[in-house]
């Protein structure tokens, strides 16, 4: 895995990863809710979404601004691990 690249982070810090928004407020909000219990975030920073890139075909392909054309996606755990342990699952 990349060294520079942290994929596994505890969701105190995933605002880091999903930006500042009303959207990105209501997710971090939403996880800390007691019964969601969101406590990890696993992020796989390079995928290619279908719909994203429908969009990104359609209108950001034609634009002059440098748009990437994956985008992240992030999955939510309430057990609480770090990047060696999810390391060791993947062996």
């Amino acid at each position: 895995m990349d060294d520079e690249f942290k994929y596994v982070v505890p969701i105190e810090e995933i605002r880091d990863h999903i930006g500042v928004s009303n959207q990105a407020e209501n997710i971090y909000k939403y996880l800390q809710d007691e019964e969601i219990g969101a406590k990890t975030a696993v992020i796989e920073p390079q995928y290619i979404d279908k719909d994203y890139f429908i969009d990104y075909a359609g209108f950001y392909a034609r634009s002059f601004e440098k748009i990437e054309r994956c985008t992240k996606r992030v999955h939510f755990f309430s057990g609480q691990f770090d990047q060696a342990a999810f390391e060791n699952i993947l062996v």
